[in-house]
């Protein structure tokens, strides 16, 4: 990774014997470029006669060399932070992510990223703000709602498309009208699934309204209690459908997929504003490695390859590879990773905007162009276009 790490004259303390003085949010690498850096830079910023301004002209060329080695040199030591909701065995939508590692996508690009695992959205959302990480992919929703509280970050790479399902095996529930007093699984009121259900039932237009359904919280086992038999109907991902058909001989039907009705944004990547100031060669290769490995996953040839790897390593929750595979052509078939877009369609961002408004979770609709620096993907597509 060719990151250019610059620092002016000004930065440097002359009154304290020539050292380097360098504040960097992180801290990852400011003592290394000090290290490295500051010979060249006590020459150029702290001369004090015309004879040091003389030898710092004719030595030029060579201190400009040493430098952009020393950085270079600096730059193999950045690591970008990198986290994804969901722990592990995670999501599906955070795949790309372990491919592009695994299979050498952000080696590809010179970037060196510490993938970690996070629990929730929100939390990601938080560390990021307070600098703990410098970014993560995480649902849209939480991004939405703390935006205009002042978040620090920019949404740069996300997925349009929700895959959320209403499925039964209720043999009463054929259509929405039939859910009016149903027990639904579908998380507390205001959280991910709940705010699903009742955009759902706004947009099958049966006049079933989520006042007049029993919404339960599985507290986590989506999979467990439609296993189990505590709950007949439920608001789930595609993987999670896939597992349950696997787990039980019950025909279970789609009622409703919210994608057919409402264009919801799904989820995105966030990075912080100020790495995006110090760091954002490492963004946008990062990115490519991204668009990258989506890119091979899309590959046919591909696929067997992708599937050993995510069901051996404990990535996902499907651990037997012919589930697994079935999995993944579900979400290939949905087209749930973008490829060939940023995935953050402004329509989309407004409409999930403009539905939290309705939740009460804010208080006035704004737009989403603030929210999102769309040149890092375009830089990040430019190098896998040339590569």
């Amino acid at each position: 990774m060719n990151l250019r790490v610059s620092v002016p004259a000004s930065a440097i303390d002359c009154n304290l014997g020539g050292k380097l003085k360098i504040s960097n949010r992180t801290g990852k690498f400011s003592a290394l470029v000090a290290g490295i850096a500051v010979t060249a830079l006590i020459a150029t910023g702290c001369s004090s006669s015309s004879e040091d301004s003389a030898s710092a002209d004719s030595t030029a060329a060579a201190t400009s060399e040493e430098t952009a080695e020393a950085s270079e040199a600096a730059a193999e030591d950045v690591t970008i932070s990198w986290a994804h909701a969901c722990g592990l065995p995670g999501c599906w939508y955070h795949v790309p992510m372990y491919v592009a590692q695994n299979f050498g996508f952000f080696d590809k690009y010179g970037v060196n990223v510490d993938i970690q695992p996070f629990k929730s959205g929100g939390d990601i959302v938080q560390a990021v703000q307070t600098g703990d990480i410098d970014g993560g992919h995480i649902g849209t929703d939480p991004f939405l709602v703390g935006a205009p509280q002042g978040l620090t970050m920019k949404g740069i790479y996300g997925e349009n498309k929700q895959d959320w399902i209403l499925i039964t095996r209720d043999p009463e529930v054929k259509t929405c009208s039939d859910l009016s007093g149903k027990e639904i699984g579908a998380q507390g009121v205001g959280d991910a699934r709940w705010l699903v259900l009742s955009a759902i039932l706004d947009g099958c237009g049966d006049g079933v309204t989520i006042d007049q359904v029993s919404t339960i919280d599985p507290n986590n086992d989506y999979v467990g209690v439609l296993v189990s038999g505590v709950l007949d109907t439920e608001i789930v991902h595609l993987d999670e459908l896939a597992q349950v058909q696997a787990q039980t001989d019950d025909e279970w039907r789609t009622i409703a997929a919210l994608s057919d009705l409402q264009q919801l944004h799904y989820a995105m990547h966030v990075v912080s504003d100020d790495t995006i100031a110090n760091n954002r060669e490492a963004v946008v290769e990062l990115t490519a490695g991204l668009i990258d490995a989506t890119k091979f996953m899309y590959d046919p040839a591909n696929f067997d390859a992708v599937v050993e790897y995510l069901s051996g390593q404990g990535i996902i929750k499907q651990e037997d590879p012919a589930l697994a595979a079935a999995v993944f052509q579900q979400f290939l078939d949905f087209g749930q990773w973008e490829k060939d877009t940023n995935g953050l369609d402004t329509s989309y961002l407004q409409n999930s905007i403009n539905a939290q408004v309705g939740a009460g979770s804010i208080a006035e609709s704004y737009d989403p162009n603030g929210i999102i620096d769309a040149s890092i993907w375009e830089d990040a597509n430019k190098l896998v276009q040339a590569s």
